[in-house]
């Protein structure tokens, strides 16, 4: 699935975070682009899912808290945690105080793209691995 502009928020206000981390930058809506691709072993029920969110041209690092805040539903995640995935600097997200380790979401800004993946081992580091 892929998205651009307001059609990446179809379904809810586009949160003001988002509007203000993208001004601060000189850029719009019309500037971020989304998109999702999941996978799923049935042998294993493990759900692996990738999104790439991209806001052409700017410095994606400076605008990560605002993104993040929008994947809990306008609440910061409860941990936020630096680790090292397959050489590359991550962010690891807890959603809730409740959410188990297998609902854990990793974050990734490289450039204009911020990556978020929710993956387990061995697959979650053969994501990074493969990620620029």
């Amino acid at each position: 699935e892929s998205y651009r502009g307001a059609a990446a928020f179809p379904d809810t206000e586009v949160p003001e975070a988002i509007l203000d981390a993208l001004a601060t930058q000189g850029k719009t809506l019309d500037d971020v682009s989304i998109a999702t691709g999941y996978s799923f072993d049935a042998n294993t029920m493990e759900l692996l899912m990738i999104t790439a969110i991209r806001v052409k041209g700017a410095d994606i690092s400076a605008a990560t808290d605002a993104f993040v805040q929008v994947f809990d539903d306008d609440e910061p995640p409860a941990e936020q945690t630096p680790a090292q995935i397959s050489g590359k600097d991550v962010t690891v997200l807890r959603p809730t105080a409740e959410s188990t380790d297998d609902e854990l979401q990793y974050v990734y800004p490289k450039d204009d793209v911020l990556w978020v993946v929710a993956a387990q081992e061995p697959a979650l580091s053969e994501v990074f691995s493969k990620l620029p």
